[in-house]
């Protein structure tokens, strides 16, 4: 019971995140290039900061939650599984302090006034982070419904 309420904490978390980047990456991202480049600081200047708090909150929730129920399965198939999943959320969390979290630095200095000629390329490269954090969330949540599956009899 205990092993099936870790997984299905974890399997919710994971998939929280996959959802919240396939959105981020999918939806808003090219729908704010389509706004005036100072309306997409505006935005920017509005989102990053609660982003800055909620983000760090689900990605260690789900990290601490892929932990747990990779010690709570029996060696095998679903624990190898969950531990690659600890992997994948380690390489999306350095992927957002080493690449987002600069450019997110970057942007919230920016007057929305005084957007200099390198906008794109933030915008680009920021984006370029975003996508390989989708990936690797998605995986994750592959990984974790692939150990239940193997976990549970049909």
């Amino acid at each position: 019971m205990v092993r099936t309420i870790g997984l299905l904490t974890s399997l919710f978390l994971t998939g929280t995140m996959a959802g919240f980047f396939a959105m981020g990456t999918l939806i808003f991202q090219p729908l704010s290039l389509h706004l005036p480049t100072e309306s997409q600081v505006l935005l920017r200047h509005l989102l990053i900061p609660r982003l800055h708090v909620v983000g760090p909150i689900f990605m260690a929730a789900s990290f601490v939650s892929v932990f747990v129920s990779s010690l709570l399965y029996p060696p095998g198939l679903s624990r190898v599984l969950m531990i690659v999943d600890m992997g994948l959320f380690a390489a999306a969390m350095i992927t957002t302090t080493r690449g987002n979290v600069p450019i997110n630095l970057k942007v919230m200095a920016l007057r929305p006034g005084d957007v200099s000629e390198n906008w794109f390329e933030l915008v680009r490269t920021w984006g370029r982070y975003d996508q390989l954090r989708l990936v690797l969330f998605l995986v994750a949540f592959i990984f974790a419904l692939v150990a239940l599956g193997v976990s549970r009899p049909i």
